[in-house]
């Protein structure tokens, strides 16, 4: 487990260094839509 997580930890960054960055904040606006979505509802 100890070699596997190293390897994975540095190909998704070499691969993909946008995702990165741009996680966080998808992750933000991802979280922001569900609750609006939310409030919608219980409104509703």
């Amino acid at each position: 487990n100890n070699l596997r997580e190293p390897s994975q930890f540095l190909e998704l960054p070499a691969l993909e260094p946008e995702k990165i960055e741009i996680g966080p904040l998808f992750n933000r606006i991802r979280t922001q839509t569900i609750t609006q979505i939310d409030v919608m509802i219980l409104c509703s």
